[in-house]
């Protein structure tokens, strides 16, 4: 086994980043609460997140949010990111869709190829400039990535203090 690497059962699990960057899922701990402000609308249960200051870094939030899908793991399907909060996990390997064709009002004949066979598409309940509360201080979520982690997907993001600002 790699140093930095957990293992759960006969899975070998490595890290995102350098190990020193990340904690076994056990070691992490909830406590994040969405913030809502007027015009955001409405919170978030975030019950299930994970998340972790870095110890040499406080001002930075690791967040875990567990996907709520039943794709199979990475060996079989892809996950792409689109949009702000869209997960697509689409099928390893890529296999394309049915062909369709109709005609338009135009009179013509158009050949739609139908993309590539998807397992899931799921809606993160995070986002970019998402607003939580952990420890006390507010982060503002930055971007993320999907990640196999503890025979699930999650998606990894981080988010940075945000500075509260007096207004006279």
């Amino acid at each position: 086994m790699k140093p930095g690497n957990v293992t759960i059962g006969e899975l070998e699990l490595g890290p995102i980043g350098p190990p020193e960057s990340h904690w076994p899922l056990s070691d992490l701990r909830g406590g994040v609460e969405h913030v809502v402000w007027p015009w955001t609308g409405s919170r978030q249960d975030l019950s299930d997140c994970r998340a972790e200051r870095l110890p040499n870094r406080p001002w930075l939030l690791q967040l875990w949010e567990p996907i709520l899908t039943k794709a199979p793991s990475p060996a079989r399907c892809q996950p792409w990111c689109c949009y702000i909060q869209t997960v697509i996990f689409y099928h390893r390997p890529y296999i394309p869709g049915r062909w369709s064709a109709s005609r338009w009002s135009d009179g013509r004949l158009h050949v739609d190829r139908g993309g590539f066979v998807e397992f899931d598409q799921v809606e993160t309940r995070l986002s970019w400039d998402h607003v939580v509360r952990f420890d006390g201080d507010l982060f503002v979520i930055a971007g993320g990535r999907v990640a196999w982690r503890h025979q699930r997907w999650w998606m990894f993001r981080s988010a940075r203090r945000k500075k509260l600002e007096v207004v006279k």
